[in-house]
């Protein structure tokens, strides 16, 4: 009796389960890297002494600008930095900007808002840290 199928069919199976086993292995090895980076990231604990709002202006009336300095020691990444205008959340890239992502001590970086309420001197801007929230209003606004 001769077998003359089984050994092709079952060499194909056998590769095809080590390619499949191969890129597994792989993609977990990725995986853990990639979780490992991110437990090393240094976790900043920003409060009311980390960040100061310098200055607000507002070039239409529709879109705020802040100038806010970094007084923490570290250097802060501005992308993990919430802020919303009179309690309406806004989401980061599509209501405000940053000009810079990482910002070293002493320095400044500027915040671009575009909310969806009407700006005035009233408007309260928050800047949510971990521990509390840092409120400003910005008095070179139009008056209600």
């Amino acid at each position: 009796m001769e077998r003359k199928g089984i050994t092709p069919v079952v060499a194909v199976v056998l590769l095809i389960a080590i390619t499949i086993g191969g890129t597994a292995t792989v993609y977990q090895i990725f995986e853990q890297t990639q979780n490992q980076a991110q437990q090393f990231e240094p976790s900043i604990s920003l409060n009311s002494d980390s960040l100061s709002i310098e200055s607000c202006w507002n070039e239409t009336p529709e879109t705020l600008k802040l100038s806010i300095r970094n007084s923490a020691a570290e250097t802060v990444n501005t992308t993990r930095v919430p802020m919303r205008v009179a309690g309406e959340g806004l989401e980061y890239g599509v209501n405000y900007s940053v000009n810079q992502g990482l910002v070293d001590p002493q320095n400044t970086f500027t915040v671009t808002m575009d909310p969806s309420v009407e700006l005035t001197s009233e408007t309260r801007i928050d800047i949510l840290t971990s521990s509390e929230t840092i409120e400003y209003r910005c008095r070179r606004l139009p008056a209600p």
